[in-house]
């Protein structure tokens, strides 16, 4: 089993025109599954600009069918996403060359995917779709899990990693050793989406293992 995380750019998945609109987007994917395209991928957080300005942007985006619903926090921007058919094509793609997609998000106009793999000639294969289509993929890790399910209990696979480099890293040192634009720097992602990763991070730990 292997686990690939790997870039693409906007124009290569989804949400070209929104990444054109709003430069600075991030988001982060919520609901991720491999099940097919039909819904997998539609739960996302944005945590980057102005509620009416994010909204438009996804309205006028063509890579987006509907936006079914969204919901303004104070420090991001909750959006239920049904995709186009072509997304979704290029979902069923990744799907069907056997990967399983972990985590999707979206920092500095790229989308940055993990995905698991059986074997690493699905992986190749997964690589050679891209190449086949002159899309700019990046492979940024790849790693084999040590457990039977690559999984983190109530975090993302994003979360988990955010969590464990910034305590590795000293961010929860005092005084503190790191900041999160050096800890954007090492995981590829900008500093509003370590915050980001963190918070939410942080509260679903919370909510896992204390009582109320």
């Amino acid at each position: 089993m292997l686990v690939a995380t790997f870039s693409v750019p906007p124009e290569a998945f989804a949400l070209e025109r929104t990444v054109t609109a709003v430069p600075e987007l991030s988001l982060e994917v919520e609901q991720v599954a491999a099940r097919g395209p039909d819904w997998v991928m539609s739960c996302v957080w944005i945590a980057t600009g102005s509620g009416d300005e994010l909204i438009a942007a996804l309205e006028r985006d063509p890579t987006v069918a509907q936006v079914v619903e969204t919901e303004q926090f104070p420090e991001a921007l909750f959006c239920h996403l049904e995709w186009s058919d072509a997304v979704k094509a290029r979902i069923r793609d990744m799907v069907d060359h056997e990967g399983s997609i972990l985590a999707a998000t979206v920092t500095e106009g790229r989308w940055r995917i993990r995905v698991r793999f059986v074997s690493r000639d699905q992986l190749e294969a997964f690589r050679e779709h891209f190449a086949e289509r002159e899309v700019s993929f990046r492979l940024h890790d790849l790693a084999e899990p040590e457990t039977a399910h690559h999984t983190f209990g109530t975090l993302t696979t994003s979360q988990h990693e955010a969590l464990l480099t910034a305590a590795e890293r000293g961010y929860y040192r005092v005084p503190r050793e790191v900041s999160t634009a050096e800890l954007g720097e090492e995981l590829g992602i900008s500093h509003q989406a370590v915050s980001e990763l963190l918070r939410r991070g942080t509260e679903n730990l919370i909510a896992a293992t204390l009582p109320e």
